[in-house]
């Protein structure tokens, strides 16, 4: 492109990126993450109802999980594309958040207490902590989101990297997964030593917890 008064000259090259756009506030990122929750949401759900009621093979029931949870994302985006509630959407990110919250708490040794053996007590309190989470940030949906977005996704990728090097993080959610499964689980002993592989996969979560939520922070206030 020529500019004939101050002849000057520049190259323009289009671009296209498949990448959510950071400037979108109610665009692509948001979509996508209504539907990873929702995925999680509905995935989860569909994965012990399917395994509990039916003896169908393990391979079968990932896929009928994954095809379940595309469906949940799709609505949940549905839902806030169709209506734009936002609260209702925001519930669910909250709740997600506080099921990784209420696992982390039991994946300690306060979930080896006597009492929490009982399965009525174990689950009363575990959803008690669950939905304490978006209770408690429903009146600043904004910060919920950011903390659902860094806590979440940095635990992603922890349960990514745990695939090659099979730490004991995993067994945060799987410990419940389990418990939801199997009614004798509550006699196991889940409490996990922690190795050198651990220490440093929680480091590296924390750091990318920390990062993504300052990221996002900063880039609210511009």
């Amino acid at each position: 492109v020529r500019d004939p008064f101050l002849n000057t000259s520049a190259a323009y090259v289009p671009a296209h990126t498949y990448a959510c756009s950071f400037e979108a506030g109610e665009g692509s990122c948001v979509s996508l993450e209504l539907f990873f929750i929702g995925f999680i949401i509905m995935g989860f759900f569909f994965y012990i109802l399917i395994t509990r009621l039916t003896p169908i093979k393990y391979d079968v029931n990932l896929i009928l999980t994954a095809v379940a949870g595309s469906v949940g994302g799709m609505f949940l985006v549905a839902v806030w594309w169709r209506f734009g509630i936002l609260s209702i959407c925001m519930l669910c990110v909250g709740l997600v958040l506080g099921f990784l919250i209420s696992s982390v708490t039991f994946f300690t040794p306060l979930g080896n207490l006597k009492i929490f053996h009982d399965d009525g007590v174990f689950w009363v309190t575990f959803s008690c902590i669950a939905i304490l989470i978006p209770v408690v940030f429903m009146g600043c949906l904004r910060i919920l989101n950011i903390l659902t977005c860094g806590v979440i996704g940095s635990y992603s990728v922890v349960l990514a990297i745990d695939s090659y090097l099979s730490t004991s993080l995993s067994y945060i959610t799987l410990n419940v997964l389990k418990r939801a499964l199997n009614k004798d689980f509550h006699r196991a002993f889940t409490n996990v030593p922690f190795q050198t592989n651990d220490f440093i996969i929680l480091a590296v979560w924390g750091m990318l917890a920390v990062s993504g939520i300052t990221l996002q922070i900063r880039r609210e206030r511009g």
